[in-house]
């Protein structure tokens, strides 16, 4: 667990007052008499005067000039000196020209040769050369210019031992001071500043214009020593004296900003010790309102943009949510682009966006993510050598680094970390009050070379090292728990290799410590139980200590209903639990971990961001849990499980559109609440996000879907009090589950690292389960990728004969076993099957295995297939389907012949022709009749389509599969969008039609099924691209069956669109007999009933 280096030290740079004038002190209007020069009177208006209305460039000329004149007075040379460092300093400030800041040194120390010990204005020349010596600090980062900044702050102290400008010299000292405690880490210098800051405090009055820097400033030190110490007594000071520093700043004040943002930060440490959510969403609340204050121009807006970014990413880390770590990755690249090349803060921009990109790679695994994350770091190492910073950018190096290595296993990183964890150590003696987490990351790296190389002295050195940080982290600090647990872990590992109990009793005992330093409500509590857990699962071996594997079940248990936890902290916690777990417990867990995983995806306030949470889950969950299910004999829980971890985002999107009419009739004011949240919840969920929204539009947005969410399971709950209603939107049991049975088994084949099964769902009794010993997950992976190569690099007969083998491969190791089964439990030959294929197999078509030899009959030729995407799809597919031949509705047909930048398919024409010789009524929407919205209310009003034209999947962003309509495409997101609960029958001669996605393929995300999901409860499509030749005739061949029955007494037309599967079977058989290509005629499945 890397220990990564918190930024908002480095936002703590950024925002604190500093010395309460924004400038350099303005000298006393000095009132001279000069005698006996005519050039004099210029030179003495300029000291007289408070600067004339000049700019800052004919200010500056104006003073050298006046200089220039012979016979200048030494005070009113003094007095020139001393406003010409002035202007020059406040040019810098513009421009950041370090000449100028140079040369107004150059002035002020000349100025104050000039004047004499005492007098006057010797102060306010002190103050200003102090502060010219900070400014040149902050930007070249020379400690001796910070010496120089706190003697010269010290002779005007010392020089104003009362009056109104003793409170500035006090808060002037009190910030160098305190960055040189940020520099070499002294704790003399903080407590000094502490003082100064206190008395500077009390000299200023309510209503006294520097009350609120005084008060910032104090607060900024008292942060800084809460950071130290620990002692949370010192961070609830710095909040009020921060939350009475804002009420003296109101809305355009120029310090309202820094005031927010400082403010905003001690909220977010508060969050991290005790783990109230309400303190995070203030800070980025703050945060929010500082960024607003400073608009696209304003020189403050990276430090807001820095401070938002920062809070957006600790919310993110408790929360899951992605767009909080887009949004904190924008505003740190925004802050970066203003902080170019010289710029001061460029270093603190650099960090804040390599620990988001750092996460941002963790989430969704692109290396270039961790490569600029790195990058960013080097950067930051190169900008200051030698000094604080340089130990934090070694130190954040190290943690990137080693994370590489973790990831790709490259030993160079590994050494690097070492070595930059040591460099950073060096630079961070024994006082330092960073050390402690040095030597935690040292112990860190040390422990990731142990567990790869098992060589014993790193493992010491990692013991050593966390002892030694442990040893220097006072009792209260918040960093000692993860101290204790990563000890604790170290000496678990030490029992592995040596065998010693003491270790382990020793681990027990830190990381019970470690839990009593945190709140009971503290969201570490969850990953320190988890921790205890795995501790009391090792202990458990020991004769005589049996009972802590129960104790070990129920902990991880409670750790994943740790309330304030992250879900995704929570579903990591029971995926530890699963791996821990042995045969007798491991139902248990997974069960647990389903669960999580589906409130885990539900947090994500959108399906794509839900779809792109999935690709990073291991896809094998749900296998794994029923390999291990039908392992113990628990069948139907195996059922149950694929069920539950399969196609989430189709089951999260269903249960928005859950019938209610028996809740109506028993509660209607629940109903009626339930219903309008769902229907927002899920028209937010599948809405596209315009590029151009701002942050405040995406942060509100948000913000409803989170209370919107909240609200809806609490509803939920509510609702299961009613009576009848205890299992409302709970996963459905095996009793409901095999209805989807009623018209034929379904067959679900299960191949897990585990083992490998087909299971056999029947309308009655239990599912049966056929066992394949010799098939393993690994092989079905391979055939998959094989054929995706095939269909996508190979032509002709080289294609045709993979494909081929891959057909009989399936045959040999998973398809003929289901066939001679289905014959042994007397499935007659020709019968309707459904297939519900899980991970790998959902992108082959499995329904077509087959010898291929010898007359041998393959499957295609025993059994009618059809497909579902789960069991409950399926269900409801039946739904409501008529249990007779009915008269045949009017047929929307929908044909694009040629669009733009896509080639002109010639047989769409014939393909219509053909439909409407067979099919009496029919609608046409042809060129350009066939746009999107006149396709849309067609889907809404027709019972019946058929759609022929180009299809486009889209591999990386799928709910962006589309067909090609005259004017823009119709995407599958539009078709979600389309509710259509009237919908029966869907063909879809297009490419790609019901292509599954290999990134998530237990999601089956595609058209077809986005059809079915609508309301459609019977889809024809195609599993890849189509031969523009084959459209015709499978749609001639399906409508002649499915319009045989010709017409009845009344003249109606009879149809029934359970035929459809049948009649593309005969259609298939056709394309075969006319000798097509293999390739072609099994790219057309059935989906539904």
């Amino acid at each position: 667990m890397e220990h990564v280096i918190d930024e908002v030290s480095d936002l703590n740079d950024d925002t604190m007052e500093g010395p309460s004038n924004e400038c350099p002190e303005q000298s006393n209007t000095m009132h001279m008499q000069v005698q006996d020069n005519e050039v004099l009177p210029f030179a003495e208006e300029l000291v007289e005067e408070d600067l004339p209305d000049l700019t800052i460039d004919e200010a500056v000329i104006s003073h050298k000039e006046a200089l220039q004149v012979p016979g200048l007075r030494r005070r009113i040379r003094s007095a020139l000196l001393n406003q010409l460092g002035q202007c020059l300093y406040m040019r810098y400030d513009e421009n950041g020209t370090l000449d100028d800041l140079g040369e107004a040194i150059e002035c002020h120390q000349r100025a104050l040769s000039l004047s004499r010990f005492g007098h006057s204005q010797q102060a306010s020349s002190l103050t200003n050369l102090a502060e010219c010596f900070r400014a040149r600090y902050e930007e070249q980062g020379d400690a001796e210019d910070l010496k120089e900044a706190i003697t010269y702050n010290r002779e005007a102290l010392m020089l104003r031992p009362a009056g109104p400008e003793r409170s500035t010299s006090l808060n002037n000292l009190a910030f160098c001071l305190q960055l040189r405690y940020q520099l070499f880490g002294h704790s003399v210098d903080l407590e000094d500043a502490i003082s100064c800051n206190q008395e500077a405090l009390a000299l200023d009055p309510t209503n006294h214009p520097n009350r609120s820097a005084s008060l910032t400033n104090l607060a900024n030190c008292l942060q800084l020593r809460y950071r130290q110490f620990g002692v949370i007594q010192c961070l609830d000071d710095a909040i009020t004296l921060n939350q009475e520093a804002l009420s003296l700043c109101p809305v355009r004040h120029y310090a309202r900003p820094a005031a927010l943002i400082n403010f905003a930060t001690c909220l977010q440490l508060r969050y991290r010790r005790h783990g109230e959510i309400e303190d995070l969403e203030k800070a980025i609340s703050h945060d929010r309102e500082a960024l607003w204050l400073h608009p696209p121009g304003c020189r403050g807006r990276s430090n807001s943009l820095n401070a938002l970014a920062f809070c957006l990413r600790v919310r993110y880390e408790n929360n899951g949510l992605v767009e909080d770590l887009e949004e904190a990755v924008q505003c740190s690249q925004e802050a970066l682009a203003l902080r170019r090349i010289g710029h001061p803060g460029r270093s603190s921009s650099l960090t804040i966006l390599a620990n988001c990109l750092r996460l941002r790679y963790e989430r969704q695994g692109h290396a270039k993510d961790l490569d600029a994350a790195i990058s960013c770091n080097r950067e930051s190492l190169l900008l200051h050598p030698g000094l604080v910073d340089e130990s934090c950018s070694l130190h954040n190096l190290a943690a990137y680094l080693q994370t590489r290595y973790k990831h790709w296993g490259n030993t160079s990183d590994l050494e690097e970390a070492i070595t930059c964890n040591q460099e950073a150590l060096e630079l961070r003696p024994p006082g330092h009050p960073s050390r402690s987490v040095s030597l935690s990351s040292l112990a860190d790296c040390f422990l990731t070379r142990y567990q790869r190389q098992r060589d014993d002295a790193d493992l010491e050195e990692a013991i050593s090292n966390n002892q030694a940080a442990l040893l220097l982290c006072p009792q209260e600090h918040s960093d000692r728990s993860s101290f204790l647990i990563k000890l604790a872990l170290c000496l678990q590992l030490r029992y592995h290799r040596q065998g010693h109990q003491t270790d382990l009793i020793d681990a027990i005992n830190y990381v019970r410590d470690a839990m009593e330093l945190q709140p009971n409500v503290h969201p570490s509590q969850a990953y320190s139980m988890a921790c205890l857990a795995s501790i009391y699962v090792t202990y458990s071996a020991i004769p005589g200590q049996e009972q802590r594997r129960e104790e070990a079940w129920d902990l991880f248990d409670l750790a994943t209903r740790q309330p304030t936890a992250a879900i995704h902290t929570r579903f990591s916690i029971s995926l530890l639990w699963v791996a821990k777990s042995d045969r007798v417990a491991c139902l248990r867990a997974y069960r647990r971990c389903l669960e999580l995983a589906d409130q885990y995806v539900l947090s994500q306030p959108s399906i794509v961001s839900r779809r792109r949470l999935l690709s990073s889950f291991s896809p094998s969950i749900a296998a794994d849990a029923a390999a291990h299910a039908i392992e113990k004999g628990e069948l139907t829980t195996a059922v149950e499980f694929l069920e539950q971890g399969r196609t989430f985002l189709w089951s999260q999107l269903g249960r928005y559109r859950s019938p209610l009419d028996k809740l109506w009739e028993v509660n209607a004011e629940l109903a009626a609440k339930f219903e309008a949240l769902s229907r927002q919840l899920e028209t937010s969920a599948i809405a596209l996000q315009p590029v151009e929204a701002s942050r405040e539009t995406l942060e509100d947005q948000a913000l409803r879907y989170r209370k919107g969410a909240q609200e809806w399971n609490s509803l939920i709950e509510d609702i299961r009090q009613v009576d009848g209603f205890h299992s409302f939107l709970c996963p459905m049991p095996y009793s409901v589950l095999k209805q989807a049975a009623s018209s034929g088994p379904v067959i679900i084949p299960n191949i897990s690292r585990f083992r490998s099964d087909i299971i056999i769902v029947r309308k009655e009794g239990d599912p049966l389960v056929i066992p394949l010993p010799g098939t393993r997950l690994c092989d079905i992976s391979e055939i998959a990728s094989q054929f995706a190569s095939a269909l996508s690099t190979h032509e002709g007969r080289t294609r045709r004969k993979k494909i081929l083998e891959i057909l009989r491969f399936l045959w040999e190791e998973i398809v003929g076993f289901i066939a001679e089964e289905l014959q042994q439990i007397g499935i007659p030959i020709g019968s309707r099957v459904w297939w519900c294929p899980t991970s790998k197999l959902t992108l082959l078509p499995v329904q077509a295995a087959g010898p291929y030899r010898n007359c041998i009959p393959s499957f295609h030729d025993l059994y009618i297939s059809s497909y579902t995407p789960t069991l409950t799809a399926l269900i409801s597919s039946h739904h409501r389907l008529a249990l007779e031949p009915s008269i045949a509705p009017t047929l929307l047909l929908i044909g694009q012949p040629n669009v733009q930048e896509k080639h002109e398919i010639y047989w769409v024409r014939d393909e219509l022709r053909r439909i409407q010789r067979i099919i009496p009524s029919v609608q046409l929407l042809v060129n350009e009749n066939g746009t999107h919205d006149s396709v849309i209310e067609g889907l809404r009003s027709h019972r019946w389509i058929h759609l022929a034209l180009h299809g486009s999947q889209n591999l990386h962003e799928p709910f962006q599969s589309h067909f090609h309509l005259y004017d823009k495409p119709l995407t599958l997101l539009d078709i979600i969008q389309a509710q259509l609960p009237e919908a029966e029958f869907a063909f879809l001669s297009a490419c790609h039609s019901a292509s599954g996605d290999e990134f998530t393929p237990d999601e089956t995300i595609h058209l077809a099924t986005g059809l079915q999901f609508s309301g459609f409860r019977s889809v024809i499509g195609t599993l890849w691209k189509m031969a523009d030749a084959d459209g015709p005739v499978v749609a001639e061949e399906v409508y002649k069956y499915m319009f045989r029955r010709g017409r009845n007494i009344h003249g109606g037309v009879l149809v029934d669109i359970r035929d459809a599967a049948a009649a593309l079977n005969i259609a298939m058989n056709i394309l075969r007999a006319r000798g097509v290509p293999v390739d072609r005629w099994i790219s057309f499945v059935h989906i539904g009933a």
